[in-house]
This record gives C-alpha cells, sequence and structure tokens, in this order.
C-alpha cells in the first residue's frame, strides 16, 4: 500500500527535515511520520492508514512534490482506514506546526462560479497579477496549486532579457533563482567547486527578495539616533521586567523600536507607509491594523515572525513576543500563521557589527526599516564634551507609493520618540 504527498496549505513542494519512521515500524492513523518546511514555515505530514512501514522512498533533504509516493505500507491494515477500497492512502499533512497531533482539515469543494484554492495560492497570483480564474488546476477536483500558478505565466528566458521589460505583472517567482546564462561546466573549469542545494528557505528567500527589488523601486533614507536616553530608560525597565510573571519578558532594544514604530504609523500623515499596492485595481490599500515583522536570521536563512497589533500591546507584552518568537525562529519552530499578515517590517542588522545599510523591503509591504550597530561618539551638552551612544536608521521606501519628503519626516519622528523614550509608552 502506498502513501502519497497531497499539497500541504497551497504549497505542492515541500522538503524533507526529518523522516520518523522506519521499515519495520508500526504506523497508526493520525502518527506524524514526516517533518517537512515549505517556504519558511515548518510542517509535518501525518498519516491516515494503519499498517507496518515495508519501504522509506524519502530521506532528510528531499524535496517532495504532490502525488509522490513517499512510503510503502505493509501487513495488514486497520478497518479504520479511510479509503478501505482503494490501493494507496494519500498523506494529509499538517498545517504547519510542530505538534504531531492531527488537524482535521475539510476537503475543498468546488463552488459554482468560484476558484477552487487555498488562501496562500490567492494572495500569490495577486502578487504575481495573475487572474486566477484563467488557471486550470492540477490538483484534487481542479484544486489550483502553486505549481500552477509558475506554469501559467513562464518568465523570459536569457534569450530577450535584454528587449523584455520586468514589470509588476511579470511572473518573475518561479526564474529568479534560476539564473540564466550560467555556464556551470565553464565555472567548474577553473577549480573545485561545491554543489549546494537550495533549501526551501532560501528559495523562498531568493524569490522574495526578487520579486521586491524588480517590483518595487527602492529608495533608501538614513537618519542618526542619540540613545543616551534609550539606554538609560532600558536600565531602569530591566529590572521590573525581568520580575515579570511568566519570565518571558527580556527586555532587549526590539521592543522600545516595535513600539516606536507601530505608535508612529498610527500617525495619519504616516499612513501611506502602513500600506500594499494594489496595481491591477489601480489602488492603494492603506492598513488599519499595525503587524510588524522582524527579520530574523537563522541557520536555514532569514524569516520574518510578525508581531500582531503591536499598536495595542504594552513594551514587555511586545517584549514577551519578541522573545517567544526569535526563539521559535531559531529552533525552526515557527507556523504559517506566525509569518503572515505584516505591515512593516524592522531588520537589524547591528546585530551582525554593520554599522549601516539598505534593506530590501518585504514586498508587498512598502517600507522596511533597518537597525545600524550602535556606537560611541563625543557630543556637546551644555558647553560640555561628553560621550553619548548613537545609531542610525535607514528606510526603504516603494516610490510609486512614498516619497521621500513623508519618508523622511516618519523618520524623523521616530528618531524623536527614541531619543526621548517616554513618549514611546505615553
Amino acid at each position: 500500500m502506498e502513501l502519497k504527498f497531497k499539497d500541504m496549505d497551497g504549497y505542492d513542494e515541500v522538503t524533507v527535515t526529518k523522516v520518523n519512521v522506519e521499515k519495520g515500524q508500526n504506523v497508526k492513523k493520525g502518527d506524524n511520520i514526516i517533518d517537512a518546511e515549505a517556504d519558511k514555515a515548518s510542517g509535518s505530514i501525518i498519516a491516515e492508514a494503519d499498517g507496518i512501514v515495508s519501504k522509506v522512498l524519502v530521506k532528510k533533504g528531499d524535496t517532495i512534490k504532490s502525488g509522490a509516493v513517499i512510503i510503502e505500507l505493509g501487513g495488514e491494515i486497520s478497518d479504520t482506514k479511510s479509503s478501505s477500497s482503494s490501493s494507496s492512502a494519500v498523506i494529509k499533512p499538517e498545517s504547519p506546526v510542530a505538534s504531531s497531533k492531527k488537524i482535521e482539515q475539510p476537503a475543498p469543494t468546488q463552488q459554482t462560479g468560484k476558484v477552487l484554492s487555498t488562501p496562500v495560492v490567492r494572495v500569490m497570483a495577486r502578487r504575481l497579477g495573475i487572474d486566477i480564474k484563467q488557471i486550470k488546476g492540477s490538483g484534487r477536483e481542479g484544486k489550483i496549486l502553486k505549481s500552477d500558478l509558475l506554469a501559467y505565466n513562464q518568465p523570459v528566458t536569457s534569450s530577450d532579457t535584454s528587449t523584455t521589460p520586468i514589470n509588476s505583472t511579470t511572473t518573475i517567482a518561479a526564474a529568479t533563482i534560476s539564473s540564466p546564462g550560467i555556464n556551470v561546466t565553464k565555472i567548474e573549469s577553473f577549480g573545485k567547486v561545491e554543489h549546494v542545494p537550495l533549501s526551501g528557505i532560501r528559495k523562498a528567500v531568493a524569490n522574495q527578495m526578487s520579486l521586491s527589488v524588480y517590483t518595487a523601486p527602492h529608495v533608501s533614507l538614513m537618519i542618526n539616533v542619540d540613545a543616551e536616553n534609550l539606554v538609560q530608560l532600558r536600565t531602569i525597565l530591566k529590572e521590573p521586567a525581568a520580575q515579570d510573571p511568566d519570565g518571558s519578558a527580556k527586555l532587549t532594544f526590539m521592543p522600545f523600536f516595535v513600539k516606536a514604530v507601530a505608535k508612529t504609523l498610527k500617525e495619519e500623515r504616516f499612513k501611506l507607509l502602513n500600506s500594499t499596492l494594489n496595481i491591477a485595481n489601480n489602488e492603494i490599500l492603506i492598513k488599519k491594523y499595525y503587524n510588524i515583522g522582524m527579520a530574523a536570521d537563522t541557520e536555514k536563512g532569514l524569516v520574518v515572525p510578525v508581531i500582531k497589533t503591536a499598536d495595542q500591546l504594552s513594551l514587555f507584552e511586545i517584549a514577551r513576543q519578541v522573545n517567544s518568537l526569535g526563539d521559535k525562529a531559531r529552533k525552526g519552530l515557527l507556523k504559517g500563521e506566525e509569518m503572515q499578515g505584516g505591515t512593516f517590517t524592522i531588520t537589524n542588522f547591528g546585530s551582525a557589527g554593520i554599522e549601516m545599510g539598505t534593506p530590501v523591503i518585504n514586498y508587498p509591504e512598502v517600507a522596511i526599516l533597518g537597525l545600524g550597530m550602535m556606537q560611541k561618539k563625543l557630543v556637546i551638552v551644555d558647553g560640555k564634551i561628553v560621550e553619548h551612544k548613537f545609531f542610525p536608521l535607514s528606510l526603504s521606501i516603494d516610490h510609486r507609493v512614498i516619497d521621500g519628503a513623508p519618508a523622511g519626516y516618519f523618520l524623523s519622528r521616530l528618531k524623536e520618540l527614541l531619543e526621548n523614550p517616554t513618549l514611546i509608552l505615553a
């Protein structure tokens, strides 16, 4: 009996991170047999039938697509099997979570006049400017998968890239990492070359960054912030934070930045920085919610967990989420839902010892804030030369939506809040 993989929350291709069964092992319906990763989200593949493993056809690092046979079962199958008359069973992956318990997901049903797909696929279609109604799905019951989107409108080939412009409606996600024109044989002729397969996360990062840069015209602005008052306030609040009831409010500088950004975005004059350009309908979608993403560097690559409704949270509540999401990111345990819904992103390259940089917008957002390394500088205060700590802020904007002047005012307002941090808590 063959156990097959199907799509996972709209992802028809995943990478195996761990195989939890071996030949001869008993498998029961609902067991977590394989851990997998789809783009940047971790998930579990759950068995829908009982049996004894006779053959394992995948290993860690393998990429599996919808319909692929991953495990063969032998021996007597339990009567609880969902389709006793079938010679094969479909493995139903759990929505990306670390739990091994099965989460029931009702089978999709085609509705008259509506397209059968998942929210992930519909969002992706909107981002790529594709009319999903024009696509024929290859999934069960005609369900549209990610591969159908990518195959629908293949990007230009290397022979015509010089004459065909890339715009917001061009499908580039499918081939931005294909590197047309790369002559592998020639590269290898100069010396030894190590071939490292792209992980699911690395491919997702490559596609997302290319999509952002080719779609949104980036402009970056910088400003220096005197951090002396912020450092002092953090020192004062560290002790009460350490006494937090659940012990998870370790107070770094990031919660101050998240709180200051959310507070600034709520000001009417800066609403465009919390928006998305919907060029297909010639409109700007101004979001009335404030979900702040924080870019996190992990061993597997860049991920962006999101702090939801940051404007409604206290400093300590934000600190708890910063610590919790950061810990999950490092362990590779983030759920897909914990990386969705962001409206504005903060990235801290100062933690890597970088003084200043120009971050790439987390598309389809329209702005991203970069934090540079904190450094000591001599300044004159009340006629005396004293030493203060400073750090630079870098703001990259989508110039289709935001002009330089309002972006500059936004940075100036952030500087004001961070140099007078008690205003952040007001």
